[in-house]
């Protein structure tokens, strides 16, 4: 399964930092994988090459979700944070 997420944005080494810490922690990492990957994808498309993500990124990538819930809106944004 890991084939799945196979980051390639800008920030790939920090989504993969980020899962590896949580893992080692003991942490159920499956939904966070599946946001960074959309999030990976994201950047990807946009050609991001900065290192810090600013509310106008947040609100660009926050347009492309016309489907998702309110809820899953919110779950996102924590996995931001």
């Amino acid at each position: 399964m890991s084939e799945l997420f196979n980051y390639n944005s800008t920030y790939a080494p920090y989504f993969k930092s980020f899962i590896k810490m949580k893992q080692d922690k003991g942490y159920n990492v499956l939904r966070t994988k599946w946001i960074f990957l959309e999030f990976d994808k994201f950047f990807a498309s946009i050609g991001a090459k900065e290192l810090y993500i600013t509310r106008s990124l947040i609100e660009q990538w926050r347009n492309t979700r016309i489907n998702d819930t309110q809820r899953t809106i919110y779950t996102k944004y924590s996995v931001w944070s």
